[in-house]
């Protein structure tokens, strides 16, 4: 069964001899298939990133450092920093339209701002980004 994982890690570059050059993520020694970079940077220069994987991915990455976790909810347990980043906030505004504004990601509400959600940036269609698993 497919899960959607979070990881860090800098894209590599992959030389083949009918084609271009191509950038990949690789994690563990698998290479993750059409990942969705979810923040630019973890503070230190290296990207984040969603990618859906099958069972043998998961359990192959899953111990390593570079795994994030899979779902957001296991993300936010191991690494709230990292789960600041690659989610945004809605804050009460009475003056915004629908009465909520976004704080986007990787910032702060302001003190005394009323925090009403918490949501992912991107997300991949047909998972559920908290737990990883297919809705």
């Amino acid at each position: 069964m497919s899960k959607l994982v979070y990881v860090k890690a800098k894209p590599v570059t992959v030389e083949s001899i009918l084609g271009p050059p191509r950038a990949v993520v690789e994690v563990g020694g698998k290479r993750l298939d059409q990942p969705l970079c979810q923040s630019p940077d973890d503070g230190a220069g290296v990207p984040i990133w969603a990618a859906v994987v099958d069972d043998e991915t998961h359990a192959a990455i899953a111990a390593e450092p570079d795994f994030l976790g899979a779902g957001l909810t296991e993300v936010k347990a191991k690494n709230p920093d990292v789960y600041a980043l690659i989610t945004v906030q809605e804050v009460a505004d009475a003056k915004a339209p629908g009465g909520k504004r976004i704080v986007g990601m990787g910032e702060k509400p302001k003190t005394g701002e009323v925090l009403v959600s918490v949501r992912p940036a991107h997300t991949f269609g047909g998972f559920d980004p908290m737990t990883g698993d297919l809705k």
